[in-house]
């Protein structure tokens, strides 16, 4: 008995324990997930900060291209008005210089522009992995839910079957004592019976003796 008892109390010992883990796991997992909500807070903010830096660079950029597009064509005008005072070598070099500036400022912004997409392209992909972490935390936290359920109908039905397992027990005690006292209540009716034998005995020969002194 002392055994199955014992056996019962570490049982739940054992559940507790166990409901103790799943508890500490789940604030361990809440924790990281707060953790990472900072983390991926902190990655996006300094990727909108880059996309406000890119975006004002490209502006910058669109200006300078728009002074030069503007300038340039007044600059051939003026390459045609003073072809006489300039060497059409100089006016040439004059004209490739500002044209590979042109160039240079148009692959600039192309730049730009591919930075720009693949921030955009990196924050999407970031956002993309941000849901996809929700729906594994979300899909995470439901197992958790479940295991605990279940540790709590199994806890249930421990306790119902460790009822049942007593009231068994307490029939078993009930009939070894009926069986004891039964087989107590037979050896004394054996002990009487006998008794009665050995007096009826006694009296048998007594009633011969009897007769024989009548005789």
């Amino acid at each position: 008995m002392n055994n199955k008892f014992n056996q019962i109390i570490q049982s739940d010992i054992n559940l507790i324990n166990n409901s103790i883990a799943l508890t500490n796991e789940s604030i361990d997992i809440g924790k990281n997930g707060i953790s990472q909500l900072k983390q991926q807070n902190q990655h996006l903010k300094r990727i909108n900060k880059d996309l406000i830096t890119i975006d004002s660079e490209q502006q910058e950029t669109k200006k300078h291209l728009y002074k030069i597009k503007w300038f340039l064509p007044s600059l051939r005008e003026l390459f045609r008005k003073n072809n006489r005072r300039y060497s059409k070598k100089r006016l040439n070099d004059i004209q490739k210089r500002v044209e590979k500036d042109y160039n240079n400022q148009e692959k600039k912004e192309e730049k730009l522009t591919q930075k720009q997409n693949q921030q955009q392209k990196k924050e999407k992909n970031e956002r993309r992995r941000k849901t996809k972490m929700n729906k594994q935390e979300k899909q995470e936290e439901v197992c958790i839910k479940q295991k605990i359920h279940q540790n709590t109908v199994d806890k249930e039905l421990n306790e119902k079957m460790n009822i049942l397992e007593n009231h068994v027990n307490e029939m078993k005690e009930l009939s070894n004592q009926l069986n004891e006292e039964i087989k107590i209540s037979s050896q004394q009716l054996e002990v009487h019976s006998k008794m009665i034998e050995h007096q009826n005995e006694i009296m048998e020969k007594n009633s011969k003796k009897v007769k024989s002194l009548i005789n």
